[in-house]
């Protein structure tokens, strides 16, 4: 059946001209009869792949031979129920696309022994979602995904397979830990190292993968393509596992460091007593312990090759784009700790600062973004358990170093998201059916904001709230908000930004947003009335109010305790001049009736003549 229906968005107006809002919604209503000419296209996307983020819709263009997305209109994705609906003039089939690169960069790797058995574990934590894989003699298993939006692979779970064969089967499924040599050159910001020393140093892994645990570090982010840099520690001995130490490993030799991963540096110089080794391999003979050595020479070569397939496939040494929002924020919190102890406290250790210090320390970032009253007292006396000198710091000073480091996370998330925009926006169509804004922006901004909405809030309580327009759309946003006065700078902003500075196209999201009852309040994003200095009064309050529990109708409650159960008296008759019975009764009980009396007295004797 041949089917071709004509349609055509329509061009952006001249510059410098505008419409009224009933021009554009006349205009809309247009474009909705236009659509109602086309084809609607409904189905549901399969469960055995792995749908990490909005599918691309495609149709095959046989004279020219190449996949399209022209023709599609009005797309809708539902997350939830997994389902696309869009409109077509044309019926040709019809293609689902993925972007092969979703799970990269790396947020994590890991590989350490199983302690339950004789193989070895390999973590790895993408964008999206986290594989675990147990590599046991030649073969691999896949033996847990963390996070998936579906239930594909799971078939799969706990079977052996050969490398290549997991690495096929993974690809099907639109979960792709394994990019290809060139990988690196799809993604901004990547780092390849030099390949004949990363592949010499997956093979000291693999040959040490029994003995060691090994892990990413964050250095290795800014070595270079040279040098490559993980965290490694003994793991012949649960009971004598010690801490991570970091690994420095270059074409000529391998050392640990002096610096390990909580350092404020990072510094090349050697641990005390390291002396020269051209390899991994040599320095685990020379500097690892017996048993280590033991394991290491004890290891099975198909498991070793195993390992090292593995390792090459999924090339965790390379540093795939840029740091993560997340990760840079941390870094951003790590290094601004660090500093202002050794500000305040010079003769500091800071080695002795862990995961969990850092996590209270991003807690009460979290707090002081909703509250600038937060506990001061509580912060100093948790960080003088790691550094006792820090409780002579000044409590003033401790507060504004927080409050500080918060609004520079703050202004650092909102430089972000102004500077990002959504390149999927670039067509000449108009989608009505937009959820929402977040789903409207590319999956790095989504990351960086859904990361910083509690730092950002108390900043924004803080500070008057001037309505911010990116510089090169600024004309549109203030048009749109002369036309529409009642919807907050905001939403126009990112509604301009999505239109790529259309203000027709960013009109029509708005009047679209309207009518699903989907625009933001401007009264509750801009209710930016400065906060009244707290006393001491309130302060308690609020730190009742938060940590403790108060019953107010405890005064005027009324305890009554339950009445005591009483029981009537038993009736009882003693033997006479008997201590027990036969039966070891000491007495019998009497039944209660008319004649309790007389049963009770004492029969008479008979009398004999």
């Amino acid at each position: 059946m041949k089917y071709q229906v004509q349609y055509r968005a329509p061009s952006p107006p001249a510059p410098g001209v505008t419409r009224t809002p009933e021009e554009i919604e006349t205009e809309l209503k247009k474009i909705e009869a236009e659509y109602e000419k086309l084809a609607l296209v409904f189905f549901e996307l399969p469960q055995d792949i792995m749908w990490t983020e909005p599918p691309v819709i495609c149709q095959w263009q046989e004279q020219r031979k190449l996949w399209t997305s022209n023709y599609v209109n009005d797309y809708k994705f539902n997350e939830d129920k997994l389902t696309i609906q869009f409109r077509t003039g044309v019926l040709w089939p019809i293609g689902i696309a993925t972007l092969r690169y979703g799970n990269l960069p790396y947020q994590g790797w890991d590989m350490r022994p199983d302690p339950n058995g004789k193989g070895v574990i390999i973590t790895v934590t993408g964008v999206c979602i986290t594989v675990t894989w147990i590599c046991i003699g030649n073969t691999v298993k896949l033996h847990w995904i963390a996070n998936a939006t579906t239930s594909a692979l799971k078939q799969h779970f706990n079977k052996p397979y050969s490398v290549k064969k997991m690495v096929q089967i993974m690809r099907e499924a639109a979960c792709d830990f394994f990019p290809d040599f060139d990988g690196h050159n799809h993604l901004e910001g990547s780092c390849p190292k030099e390949w004949v020393a990363e592949r010499h140093n997956y093979h000291a892994m693999a040959f040490l993968s029994r003995a060691y645990n090994f892990q990413w570090s964050r250095w290795n982010q800014a070595a270079g393509s040279r040098n490559i840099i993980m965290q490694l520690r003994e793991a012949v001995d649960k009971k004598r596992e010690g801490k991570f130490q970091l690994l420095h490993t270059t074409p000529q030799k391998a050392v640990i460091l002096k610096c390990n991963e909580l350092s404020s540096e990072f510094d090349t110089d050697p641990a005390m007593g390291m002396q020269f080794y051209p390899d991994l391999f040599t320095l685990n003979m020379s500097y690892g312990s017996v048993d280590a050595r033991r394991t290491t020479f004890n290891m099975k070569y198909r498991l070793v090759e195993t390992v090292f397939d593995m390792l090459q496939e999924l090339k965790l040494s390379i540093v795939f784009g840029k740091m993560s929002a997340i990760a840079q924020q941390e870094s951003l919190i790590k290094e601004s700790l660090f500093h202002f102890i050794k500000k305040n406290v010079p003769t500091a250790d800071l080695s002795v600062i862990d995961d969990i210090a850092l996590s209270y320390v991003i807690s009460i970032l979290e707090i002081a973004s909703q509250d600038s009253c937060f506990d001061e007292e509580g912060f100093i006396e948790f960080m003088s358990a790691y550094i006792p000198e820090f409780e002579h710091i000044n409590t003033e000073v401790v507060c504004a170093w927080v409050l500080e480091l918060e609004a520079e996370i703050s202004r650092r998330d909102e430089c972000d998201s102004n500077s990002t925009h959504d390149d999927s926006a670039g067509s000449d169509k108009i989608s009505l059916t937009l959820l929402n804004l977040s789903d409207m922006l590319p999956p790095s901004t989504k990351a960086n904001r859904s990361h910083s909405n509690s730092e950002s809030s108390e900043t924004a309580e803080r500070r008057p709230i001037e309505p911010t327009y990116n510089e090169e759309y600024a004309d549109q946003c203030r048009v749109l908000t002369e036309m529409f006065p009642n919807s907050c700078a905001m939403e126009i902003k990112h509604c301009v930004s999505i239109a790529c500075g259309d203000p027709e196209r960013a009109a029509a999201t708005i009047l679209h947003r309207r009518e699903q009852g989907q625009a933001l309040s401007a009264a509750a994003i801009h209710s930016a009335a400065k906060q009244p200095l707290c006393d001491d009064h309130e302060i308690k309050n609020r730190i009742i109010a938060r940590y403790s529990y108060v019953d107010k109708d405890a005064e005027t409650k009324e305890h009554k305790p339950l009445a005591p159960k009483f029981e009537p008296k038993k009736m009882v008759r003693y033997r006479d001049n008997k201590i027990v019975s036969l039966k070891g009764e000491r007495y019998t009980e009497v039944p209660k009736s008319g004649d309790d009396e007389e049963n009770l007295k004492k029969p008479k004797k008979p009398h004999c003549p």
